[in-house]
């Protein structure tokens, strides 16, 4: 298994969608789920998302947080989840 973690503005922001779930908003709810359980897919399976090629990752995510790859994990068909592999 293993570890996920989340940069500070996920965590943030993954906090507001946690409690905006516990005051039963629907769209919150889904959200959070959606989340979770991309989550438990990566804790087993890291590579369980699509690669996104070097020359595509975005320079502001190379300075901001020295991504040297990065992939994309669609949770749903609206909404996917970005992550990195260190």
């Amino acid at each position: 298994m293993y570890r996920v973690i989340g940069t500070e503005e996920f965590d943030i922001s993954f906090n507001k969608i946690k409690l905006k779930a516990i005051s039963e908003n629907g769209q919150a709810i889904e959200l959070k789920k959606l989340i979770e359980k991309g989550i438990e897919k990566l804790k087993y399976d890291y590579k369980y998302g699509e690669h996104i090629t070097k020359k595509q990752i975005p320079i502001e995510y190379k300075k901001k947080y020295c991504v040297e790859n990065l992939w994309k994990l669609n949770l749903n068909s609206f909404w996917r989840m970005i992550y990195t592999i260190r």
